[in-house]
């Protein structure tokens, strides 16, 4: 068995570690990573580490996720109610949208390409119906013609 040493010199330990115990544990290190099993099995670890990391868990949120947890962007143009629904109340939202003035054509064309259907028909008093997923909110709100955005129904 190889010996291990101690040196003291102005309070300050110093290990010394024969040469071939290193020597076999790098042997040791370069068998286990060139066993293919081990090395997936590395791999699986530094992608569980990854995830546990980044948790995509953030990326797909629960049904029960407030809306107002969810927006990124200002949440001034929302009204509490849109703010308290949850994302398990369903895919679409129904929307009441309050405009600067009423949509043209091109308007509605460029919300509908944005994934917000907006229907022209329903004018009201400034406002319009609207139908689109909770992800498109905010490119609703960043919008310069609409000024308040509620939630249909209860």
């Amino acid at each position: 068995m190889a010996e291990i040493s101690v040196n003291c010199y102005n309070n300050i330990a110093t290990l010394q570690i024969p040469r071939t115990k290193l020597q076999i544990s790098k042997r040791v290190i370069k068998k286990f990573f060139n066993n293919q099993t081990a090395a997936f099995f590395v791999f699986l670890l530094v992608i569980a580490v990854l995830l546990i990391i980044f948790n995509p868990g953030s990326f797909a949120p629960s049904p029960s996720a407030k809306l107002g947890s969810l927006v990124k962007c200002s949440a001034e143009k929302f009204s509490p109610s849109l703010l308290e629904r949850t994302v398990g109340d369903g895919a679409d939202l129904l929307l009441l949208v309050n405009l600067k003035a009423k949509p043209s054509a091109d308007e509605i064309s460029a919300f509908a390409g944005q994934g917000i259907t907006l229907y022209p028909d329903s004018w009201v008093l400034d406002y319009l119906v609207a139908e689109t997923d909770y992800k498109n909110l905010c490119k609703l709100a960043k919008n310069d013609s609409v000024t308040f955005i509620d939630i249909t129904g209860s």
